[in-house]
C-alpha cells in the first residue's frame, strides 16, 4: 500500500475518532437530551402585533410554521408569532387586507442544525364576525381554522395537516401534498379538497353546490353531508359514507379500495372501482346496472327510481335499500 494512502487512512480514522469523542462529550453535557439547545443553532422569539386598522380579508404566506385562526377573547384582532429570529413575519393592513408574510433572512449556515425541536406558529386572533377572503399559502406546517364565516377560503400547504371548522359563502378549496384534511361543522357554497397522501374527513357539512374530493393515497370518510353533486376520485384507500345525500349525482372513481355506504342516497349514482368491494345501504329504490369480473353481485331488482351504476373488476357488490 502506498505511503500516501496509509497517511490518508490514518487521518480519516483520527477525524472519525475525534468526532465520536466530541459527540460523546456533547451528549454528556446535555445529559443525553437531544432536544437540548446545545444541538441547535436556531433561536426563537414571540412577536405580538395588535391590529388597529380595519380589514376584511386575510392573507397568510409562510415557509415553515403552524398557522391557526382563533377567536379573540377580548374583541381585539392580533397576530402572535412564535418565530425564528432570522425567519420573521411581517404583519400589515393594506387596502383592507390583513397580510402576514414570512421573510427568510437566514444565511446558508443557519439552515444547518443537528436537532430542531421548536415549532414556529402564527396565531391570528379575530373578533367573531364575518370576513371576506381567507388565503393561506404554507410550505410546511399544520393549519387550523376555527368557527368563522368567510366569503371564500383557499388553503394550500405542501406538507402538513389542515383542519377547518369555518364556513364559506362561496368556495372552500384546500390542497395539500402530504397531510390529512378535516372539514367539520360548516356550511359552504362549493368545496374542493385535494391531497396526494393523506386522509380526507368531512363531517357535518351542508353544501349548496358541489363537493369534489381527490386523493392519490388515503381514505375518504364522509359523515352527515348534503350537497348537489358529489364526486370522489381516489387512487388507493377506502371510501366510507354515512348519511350522505346528493340531490343529483354521487360519483366515485377509484383504483384500489372498498366503498361502503350507510344510509346514503342520490338521484343517481355512478361507482367505478378497479379492485375493491362496494357494499352498503341506500335510502330509495334504484334501477341497478352492475358489473364485476371477479366477485359476487347482490342488489335489489328495482324497476323504478334513479340509475345506480356500479362496476368493479375485482370485488363484490352488495347493496340493500332501507325500508
Amino acid at each position: 500500500m502506498k505511503r500516501s494512502t496509509i497517511v490518508s487512512l490514518i487521518v480519516a480514522t483520527s477525524l472519525i475518532a475525534l468526532a465520536v469523542i466530541v459527540f460523546i462529550v456533547g451528549m454528556t453535557m446535555a445529559k443525553f437530551n437531544f432536544s437540548a439547545k446545545l444541538f441547535t443553532t436556531a433561536s426563537y422569539e414571540t412577536s405580538t402585533h395588535e391590529i388597529t386598522d380595519e380589514f376584511d380579508s386575510i392573507t397568510i404566506k409562510a415557509l415553515t410554521s403552524d398557522v391557526e385562526i382563533l377567536p379573540s377573547n377580548d374583541g381585539v384582532a392580533r397576530v402572535v408569532s412564535f418565530e425564528r429570529t432570522n425567519l420573521k413575519h411581517t404583519v400589515e393592513v393594506t387596502d383592507g387586507a390583513l397580510t402576514v408574510n414570512g421573510e427568510d433572512t437566514r444565511r446558508w449556515i443557519d439552515h444547518i442544525s443537528i436537532v430542531n425541536t421548536e415549532s414556529p406558529k402564527i396565531s391570528v386572533y379575530l373578533p367573531s364576525e364575518e370576513y371576506g377572503a381567507l388565503s393561506i399559502d404554507l410550505t410546511t406546517g399544520d393549519i387550523r381554522v376555527e368557527e368563522f364565516s368567510f366569503a371564500s377560503i383557499n388553503i394550500e400547504v405542501t406538507t402538513g395537516d389542515v383542519e377547518c371548522l369555518a364556513s364559506s359563502a362561496a368556495e372552500l378549496n384546500i390542497h395539500t401534498t402530504t397531510g390529512d384534511v378535516g372539514i367539520s361543522g360548516a356550511s359552504v357554497g362549493s368545496m374542493s379538497l385535494k391531497t396526494t397522501s393523506g386522509t380526507v374527513n368531512i363531517f357535518e357539512i351542508s353544501c349548496d353546490s358541489d363537493i369534489h374530493v381527490k386523493s392519490t393515497t388515503g381514505d375518504s370518510v364522509l359523515t352527515n353531508v348534503s350537497c348537489k353533486n358529489l364526486s370522489v376520485n381516489c387512487g388507493s384507500g377506502d371510501t366510507k359514507m354515512k348519511n350522505v345525500i346528493a340531490s343529483e349525482l354521487l360519483s366515485i372513481d377509484k383504483t384500489t379500495g372498498d366503498v361502503d355506504f350507510d344510509a346514503c342516497d342520490a338521484a343517481n349514482l355512478k361507482i367505478n372501482v378497479t379492485t375493491g368491494d362496494v357494499e352498503g345501504t341506500l335510502l330509495s329504490e334504484k334501477i341497478f346496472a352492475t358489473h364485476t369480473s371477479t366477485g359476487d353481485i347482490d342488489v335489489p331488482s328495482g324497476t323504478q327510481g334513479g340509475i345506480c351504476e356500479i362496476s368493479t373488476t375485482t370485488g363484490d357488490i352488495e347493496i340493500d335499500i332501507l325500508p
